[in-house]
């Protein structure tokens, strides 16, 4: 008989799971601790099991763990797992006579995903003034949970500033909604700053960290603003009257085509109607 315990890294903050082992393969949280414990129909002595791992180089060297006697008749063995493996454990009675084979299963572990930011405001080029309100919508998730949640500022050519938005958070998902008032910077025109977030999982090994993308705000005046403003109004009333105009000119196309459709059926009344449509329609193009 055989039974298999899964207390979690520490930091999921996962309670143990413990399950009869009814198949050859079992799954496990990278740095989970694996318990796996064995029962004979005699009295046990130990046992040694050998986890090979999986998809590696030929010079890997195996974990080895000694069984430690859980009772009259059964051996535990416990060990913490980093890579996918190959399981082998054998068992050895009181005089030391090791099973005729050793259990043999599949380790596979999951590895931990580094959290996923996703910055949907601002956009990633932004001309801003010194006194714009930049509105920041972020969404941040985990797959186990998120640590800490921060805000980076760097002004090109400067050092880096770290603003801390959630600490201590002890959940999968963060919705980051807020206004960055670039007045309460101190910011000068001319200046480009590059802002993004950044998220960290409770991975010890500080590898769950995960970034956005990176907004780049250049600094402008308001003068430069509202000339930018007035090009974009002149743009959008120029294009409303060119679309206009093509619309009409295209009008005074098909009256003129009616037109010569009526002259060569001879037909004096549909003829003067056409005219004088293409004529209306002419002098509305003009």
């Amino acid at each position: 008989g055989s039974e298999m315990c899964i207390r979690d890294s520490a930091y999921t903050g996962r309670e143990a799971e413990t399950f009869p082992l009814d198949s050859g393969e079992i799954k496990a949280l990278e740095g989970s601790i694996v318990t796996l414990e064995l029962q004979s129909n005699r009295p046990l002595s130990g046992g040694d099991l050998t986890a090979t791992p999986l998809n590696t180089v030929s010079d890997t060297v195996p974990t080895k763990v000694q069984g430690e006697s859980a009772g009259t008749n059964r051996v535990r063995f416990s060990w913490t797992v980093h890579a996918s493996s190959q399981i082998a454990a054998t068992i050895r009675d009181v005089r030391a006579t090791p099973s005729e084979k050793p259990l043999s299963l599949k380790l596979n572990v999951i590895p931990d995903q580094a959290p996923v930011v996703d910055l949907s405001s601002p956009e990633q080029m932004v001309l801003a003034t010194p006194k714009t309100k930049l509105p920041f919508l972020a969404e941040v998730e985990d797959d186990h949970g998120l640590a800490k949640v921060s805000m980076v500022r760097a002004l090109v050519g400067y050092r880096d500033r770290n603003r801390v938005l959630a600490d201590s958070l002890t959940k999968k998902e963060f919705d980051f909604r807020e206004p960055l008032k670039l007045g309460e910077l101190g910011v000068e025109v001319g200046q480009i700053l590059e802002f993004y977030l950044e998220a960290m999982d409770r991975n010890p090994t500080l590898l769950g960290r995960g970034v956005s993308e990176v907004v780049r705000v250049k600094i402008i005046s308001e003068d430069a603003y509202a000339e930018r403003l007035r090009a974009q109004f002149e743009l959008d009333a120029f294009t409303a009257r060119y679309r206009t105009l093509a619309h009409a000119i295209q009008d005074a196309k098909k009256a003129l085509q009616k037109l010569d459709e009526a002259a060569d059926l001879g037909l004096d009344e549909e003829f003067e109607k056409a005219r004088t449509e293409a004529e209306a329609a002419h002098a509305k193009a003009e």
